[in-house]
């Protein structure tokens, strides 16, 4: 339920957004920092505008697995 995502968010230590495709606005990731959560995020689309590697959270190469 999108209600429940902030709620959700809050009650989380952090935040992985694995996306595989180039989304070019990830609302989620901007909730998480609203409520200063750290994002792992795969490093596509607009999260490498959101995220500050290694302040705000950590990126991971997309489709890398290991």
């Amino acid at each position: 339920n999108i209600d429940q995502v902030p709620e959700t968010i809050n009650s989380a230590d952090l935040v992985i957004i694995p996306s595989r495709w180039r989304e070019p606005f990830c609302l989620v990731a901007l909730q998480a920092g609203q409520m200063a959560r750290p994002v792992i995020a795969s490093k596509v689309g607009g999260l490498k505008e959101i995220i500050l590697h290694g302040e705000t959270g950590l990126f991971f190469e997309n489709e890398n697995s290991l």
